[in-house]
């Protein structure tokens, strides 16, 4: 099969698509479908061989905005050439589910697949084989944040001499994501998700606590960009609101993997250059 990606063109969402299903298209090989939301766009494609065995996952993200982006279009392109070589010979064991996410910023392709994970597409993997740039490194991480804020709990019926913790909440969450959707460089394209939100502990009393749960969708090199904002953000309240009172808690590791529901499943690295048939094959037995 040639090799034609060096021609193609990926120069926004929409060619990337159009270059992505050319390559399905010259394979003969079939994609379940196209789902398309206002974030980003995903090509899934199943396949099934002719023995039982394993199911397996193949993510691939791409963003116009990566500087990865010809490499990990020439990694789908080998993926693809290989799975429709196993497809075609006279020995396949397992399930191949290929998810390819392409979105403007990298942060918003991982949402890409968190989808399909919530509807339950991805529920019966046994291994996740991510195609990155790099060995040792993911281009897309997960920060997983907790913010708390503390009020001053009194009467409803005298809301001035208290302090609304879930007011100061709304204050800074609205602070986090202008933030977040910054134009400027080193934190652009970032992507959050309320994950939980909670306060108060009586009806007619003001709230003296506020708890939030929230994801962050960046790059590793945002990472300490987007901390630095944090904490400017929250010096900027404690000297523009009264008693302003906030407790940063990284939930959990900085997260160099696809998401929490990945978290109980081998996840393995390949480079395009290590992208083969026995890749795919030795997960599948």
């Amino acid at each position: 099969m040639e090799n034609k990606n060096k021609n193609v063109s990926l120069e926004n969402e929409a060619t990337i698509i159009n270059s992505l299903t050319e390559l399905f298209t010259e394979a003969n090989l079939e994609y379940d479908g196209i789902s398309t939301s206002e974030t980003e766009t995903t090509i899934i494609a199943t396949l099934s061989g002719n023995q039982k065995g394993k199911v397996v996952g193949i993510i691939a993200y791409l963003s116009p905005q990566s500087k990865s982006l010809q490499a990990i279009y020439e990694g789908v392109s080998t993926a693809i050439q290989a799975i429709t070589r196993l497809k075609n010979g006279s020995s396949f064991s397992g399930t191949i589910k290929l998810m390819i996410s392409v979105a403007r910023s990298l942060p918003l392709a991982h949402v890409g697949i968190e989808e399909l994970a919530f509807i339950g597409y991805t529920s019966d993997l046994d291994t996740v084989l991510v195609i990155e740039p790099t060995q040792d490194q993911y281009e897309n991480v997960l920060m997983p944040l907790t913010f708390v804020t503390e009020g001053l709990s009194v009467h409803g019926s005298a809301p001035q001499i208290g302090i609304n913790a879930i007011d100061h909440m709304r204050i800074f969450l609205k602070r986090l994501e202008t933030l977040l959707t910054t134009t400027e460089e080193e934190v652009a394209n970032s992507y959050h998700v309320l994950e939980n939100l909670e306060g108060g502990s009586a009806p007619n009393t003001i709230p003296d606590d506020c708890k939030a749960i929230v994801n962050i969708y960046t790059t590793p090199s945002a990472y300490q960009a987007i901390r630095r904002g944090i904490d400017a953000i929250k010096l900027e309240l404690e000297n523009e609101l009264r008693r302003f009172r906030l407790t940063i808690t990284e939930s959990g590791e900085i997260q160099n993997q696809i998401g929490d529901w990945a978290r109980q499943l081998p996840v393995i690295l390949l480079t395009p250059g290590e992208i083969t048939d026995d890749s795919f094959s030795k997960y599948l037995r």
